[in-house]
């Protein structure tokens, strides 16, 4: 059986999306798995064994769609599944070669117009909702794989003395830390290491290394595998993390962590209990405006993440106690 997986974004969607393809291609009788996704996205696919075929979607480049389709109609496949559910994804779907679409029963955009079976799957973390929907396709779903690439640093980066990261920005306006927050974030962790990671705009902060803006997807993805620990808003870097069993601490303000959040043993998070939280909402409406991540108890981020770390043996307990003081 040849099966299409469509998947095209976000960054935190895909890797939430890496177990799901790994208990479909190990599903009996599976010969092929091709993944449809997001151009700047497929360097996570790198080296992939569940993959036999990268299609990537050319988003920003709407003179590429025909090559796309091209593309996605090389192969014939028995069933294509669309754990995106939404329009887009819907529509790369029906645009492939196949006979069953298979997409959530609570998709959104009027996706489900296109399947052929809507599959019901409880409200739940977007990680365990996927591996529902693959265990209603008769999928394995014990184990959880995450293969992803091991590739190079950016030139210049030193591994050593170990870092903290810290991963600020977010593409909705309401996730992102503030210049204030951020710094208060970064005085409260001295004296270890702290190294700004990702895409955006912060105002110059001091205390910690600023590489932010300065890597590319594969080199983002590698300072987060050599990182002593990551402290991260509800974004992508902070689900690799979870991925490559990094300490991670996530800083949460309109989302809600039981459906987007970290989800391991060595994860913690750190969310105001406001009336508005969650609010799901990518503009604030709150009579303080962004309250929920400017006002963020900095102690407790430290004591979260001091804890984190003693539950490797990465910080005796003497200096925890005094880190703390």
């Amino acid at each position: 059986m040849k099966i299409l997986l469509v998947k095209p974004s976000s960054l935190g969607d895909v890797i939430h999306a890496l177990p799901a393809a790994a208990a479909l291609r190990n599903m009996s009788g599976v010969e092929r798995l091709d993944w449809v996704i997001n151009q700047e996205l497929a360097p996570l696919l790198d080296g992939n064994p569940c993959i036999n075929r990268v299609i990537r979607f050319p988003r920003r480049a709407l003179h590429a769609i025909p090559q796309f389709l091209h593309d996605l109609r090389r192969e014939y496949y028995h069933l294509a599944v669309d754990l995106q559910g939404l329009l887009r994804s819907a529509w790369i779907c029906k645009a492939a070669r196949t006979r069953k679409i298979i997409g959530f029963a609570d998709a959104r955009e009027g996706a489900t117009l296109f399947y052929s079976k809507k599959l019901s799957v409880p409200p739940g973390h977007a990680l365990w909702r996927n591996m529902e929907a693959m265990r209603q396709l008769g999928a394995s779903t014990h184990t959880l794989s995450f293969p992803l690439p091991r590739p190079a640093l950016p030139p210049g980066f030193a591994v050593n003395p170990p870092y903290i990261a810290l991963h600020p920005f977010s593409k909705w306006p309401t996730k992102r830390l503030d210049a204030e927050t951020a710094q208060h974030i970064i005085d409260v962790l001295q004296p270890h290491r702290v190294v700004i990671i990702g895409r955006g705009t912060l105002q110059k902060i001091a205390g910690a290394e600023d590489w932010s803006n300065r890597t590319s997807l594969s080199e983002l993805l590698a300072m987060v595998q050599h990182a002593r620990a990551v402290i991260s808003t509800d974004s992508g870097p902070l689900h690799i993390a979870c991925a490559c069993d990094i300490p991670t601490l996530g800083l949460y303000g309109p989302t809600d962590p039981t459906k987007t959040g970290p989800w391991t043993v060595r994860s913690q998070v750190v969310q105001r209990a406001l009336p508005c939280v969650p609010c799901l909402n990518r503009s604030c409406r709150w009579r303080e405006p962004h309250a929920c991540l400017r006002q963020l108890p900095v102690e407790d981020i430290l004591e979260k993440l001091l804890r984190l770390l003693q539950q490797e043996g990465a910080v005796h307990p003497a200096s925890s106690s005094s880190d703390a003081n």
